[in-house]
């Protein structure tokens, strides 16, 4: 647990240091950057979750299709194979 905590730390370290330096070098006139880009260190995280969490849940959403599908060609596929055994007693 304390490793975990030690990455967390050095995560939050470096954004901040990110942050700190990118509004420098826009307050010495090095970069001329939108201010959303600026902050971009403190947003970008929580996108790239967001997204982590969207992609998740459709998965889950199409694999739950699929098992649907999958499991409504059995049931057709084991009727066919009824029908088909009532032809050849007939």
């Amino acid at each position: 647990m304390i490793q975990k905590e030690k990455i967390t730390a050095n995560v939050i370290a470096l954004t901040i240091l990110v942050t700190v330096m990118f509004l420098t070098l826009r307050y010495l006139n090095m970069i001329d950057w939108e201010w959303y880009w600026l902050l971009s260190p403190l947003w970008m995280p929580y996108i790239f979750l967001f997204l982590v969490l969207a992609l998740s849940l459709i998965n889950i959403y199409l694999l739950s299709l699929l098992k649907k599908v999958l499991i409504h060609q059995r049931k057709v596929l084991e009727n066919l194979k009824e029908e088909q055994k009532c032809q050849h007693k007939d």
